[in-house]
């Protein structure tokens, strides 16, 4: 739903986008940042490598 905006990833809109593109296009986000890990019970989350 547009506007809506998951509560886990905190303030960092750029995490948000780099988060929802992976979604989006079903890919595993390559990060270092453990705040990506809050999202591995989504279904639609594939993976956070690194």
């Amino acid at each position: 739903m547009p506007g809506r905006r998951d509560p886990r990833m905190g303030r960092d809109l750029f995490d948000r986008i780099l988060a929802a593109t992976a979604i989006h296009r079903g890919l595993p986000l390559v990060s270092a940042d453990p705040v990506f890990d809050q999202l591995a019970n989504r279904s639609d989350w594939v993976a956070r490598l690194w």
